[in-house]
């Protein structure tokens, strides 16, 4: 299965770490982002990765260029980043689309588990953790059936299940609806929407299954509070904390 990592945007919330810098070149504890989820990803047997660059491209390239312990990555550019989002760079990954897929957030850590728990089954699927309270929560998931409904970051209360956070995986068949899906949202002019949203529209029609991930698995770092919390959680011993 190959890998899909959406990196292009400017992180612009994570500010001033991210102003010379990709977000996923923020380290926690003294690793970039990209660099763990790399290793992770070589160690657990991924045999490519496509990582789509945008916001200081160059550098981020070269950075993982350099990297040894890694798969082998192919870089694709979003060059309109600075006035898309999440939903025109999954888009411009689609070229890469030729075998069963996962897509993994750029800015999050998470446990080998739940990495094993994505790459080594089949279907399509995506990573919920249940266990957050809906004030800690920024993608709501609604499930009913077992199944992927709704993702919203509005979502009430009542309808939330738990929190996507950026795991996903896609059989062949699920690949094709979901690029179908972005493609139409994107001609109706969704570039600058999330990724997340062509998500939820299949999944009122194409049935998504839900893997659990319990709470200390996984960490994302979209602002200067979460990455302070990042740090002490990995000092902690964090499920998620790489050597």
């Amino acid at each position: 299965m190959q890998v899909i990592i959406p990196a292009a945007g400017l992180g612009s919330r994570l500010r001033p770490h991210t102003d010379d810098r990709p977000k996923c070149m923020v380290p926690v504890g003294g690793k970039p982002i990209i660099e763990q989820t790399l290793a992770q990803l070589r160690d657990l047997g991924c045999e490519h990765v496509v990582c789509v660059v945008g916001y200081r491209a160059d550098l981020l390239e070269e950075f993982v260029g350099g990297l040894k312990r890694r798969p082998p990555v192919t870089f694709v550019r979003n060059e309109q980043y600075a006035t898309t989002n999440s939903m025109a760079s999954l888009q411009v990954s689609f070229s890469q689309w030729d075998a069963p897929t996962a897509i993994v957030d750029s800015d999050i850590l998470v446990s080998d588990r739940l990495l094993k728990l994505l790459l080594g089954g089949t279907g399509d699927a995506m990573v919920i953790d249940p266990e957050r309270a809906r004030d800690e929560i920024d993608m709501a998931a609604e499930v009913r059936d077992g199944r992927i409904w709704h993702l919203d970051k509005q979502l009430p209360e009542d309808r939330t299940s738990g929190e996507f956070f950026g795991l996903s995986r896609w059989s062949a068949r699920g690949a094709a609806r979901l690029q179908d899906t972005v493609e139409a949202l994107v001609r109706a002019g969704g570039a600058i929407d999330w990724y997340q949203f062509a998500i939820r529209r299949l999944a009122k029609t194409f049935p998504i299954e839900v893997l659990a991930a319990r709470r200390h698995e996984w960490v994302e770092i979209d602002t200067a509070a979460d990455l302070a919390v990042a740090e002490k959680a990995r000092v902690q011993g964090a499920d998620w904390g790489r050597p």
